[in-house]
C-alpha cells in the first residue's frame, strides 16, 4: 500500500448521488470500534502524480481487510468528503463474524 495513494476500493459516499444513503452507509462507522487512525496525503486521481492532493484521515476497523472510514479536506475545492473502504464481501463477512461472536454474550 502507498502512503500517497487512497486505500483500494473506496467509495465517496459524499457523492450527490449517494447522500440520501449517507446516514446508513455510516452506520459500522458509529458500530463498531476503530483500531488504528492514520494520516495521508494522497493524489486525488489515482496514478496522477501531477493531480491535487488531498488530505486524508482513514479510521480502520479491520485494517487487515481493508476496512474503514475516511474524511479528506479537498483544499482546493474548499469540500470535506467522506469515504468508506473494503470490499461489499469483506464487510459482509466481517459483520456476519461480529454478529456470531456477540450472538452467545449474555452479558
Amino acid at each position: 500500500m502507498q502512503y500517497n495513494e487512497m486505500p483500494e476500493v473506496a467509495v465517496k459516499l459524499t457523492d450527490k448521488s449517494r447522500l440520501s444513503m449517507l446516514y446508513e452507509e455510516m452506520q459500522d462507522f458509529f458500530t463498531y470500534c476503530t483500531t488504528e487512525v492514520e494520516s495521508r496525503q494522497v493524489f486525488k486521481e489515482k496514478g496522477n502524480i501531477r493531480s491535487k492532493m488531498i488530505k486524508l484521515k482513514i479510521f480502520w476497523i479491520n485494517k487487515d481487510k481493508g476496512l474503514g472510514y475516511g474524511i479528506a479536506q479537498d483544499w482546493h475545492e474548499k469540500k470535506i468528503e467522506i469515504y468508506r473502504f473494503g470490499s461489499n464481501e469483506n464487510w459482509g463477512l466481517f459483520r456476519n463474524g461480529f454478529a456470531a461472536a456477540m450472538s452467545g454474550d449474555n452479558s
